[in-house]
């Protein structure tokens, strides 16, 4: 995916805006529920989710099939839904891609109504961009760099970042991370 020109240095910015404004430093982890915090942007796990039976069934049989997260905006008040039978690793992915799509201000490309609940959906862009918004939020290059050049295993970083394996990987790869750390240590031994 060719995302639009300066995104990509953007996003990096702002994974580190976000770890200064909260007083951490730029290798610390962002749990994406204090983000969701300081952005005064409630969340609920999906059982734990009171209110009108009818509304709250539909909701679960729709987030099972479908999504593991949702924003949703009701009442001009952004809120997040998630699936917090997934394991932590894959609830902090999926958080931090919606505050993505929330910080993004992206606007979707069509409404399913849910019982009245509006359920945004996004184009195709919109939903590379909060990948890539997302993964820089919970794995910024700083930080995966911090890591490799202080002998912190991939499986360490997963267990610090609360992140998957794959998304360590992946984030490793295509960050630069990876490269910036095999250059680096090329240079020391030639």
């Amino acid at each position: 995916m060719k995302f639009r020109r300066g995104y990509k240095k953007w996003a990096d910015n702002e994974a580190l805006r976000w770890r200064k404004e909260l007083g951490l430093k730029k290798s610390d982890p962002l749990p994406a529920r204090v983000l969701l915090d300081h952005l005064k942007i409630p969340y609920y796990p999906l059982d734990k989710l009171e209110g009108d039976p009818v509304l709250i069934d539909s909701l679960r049989k729709t987030l099972i099939g479908h999504w593991s997260a949702v924003a949703i905006k009701g009442k001009g008040q952004w809120f997040i839904v998630h699936h917090d039978q997934h394991s932590p690793a894959r609830q902090e992915s999926d958080i931090m891609h919606e505050i993505s799509h929330i910080l993004c201000e992206h606007s979707s490309t069509s409404i399913d109504d849910l019982n009245g609940i509006p359920l945004l959906k996004y184009n195709h862009e919109q939903e590379e961009e909060a990948k890539w918004l997302g993964g820089c939020l919970q794995l910024p290059v700083e930080a995966l760099t911090y890591c490799l050049f202080n002998d912190i295993t991939p499986q360490m970083i997963s267990e610090k970042y609360t992140a998957s394996s794959e998304m360590v990987k992946y984030r490793l790869n295509v960050s630069g991370a990876q490269r910036i750390f095999d250059r680096a240590k090329s240079k020391i031994t030639s």
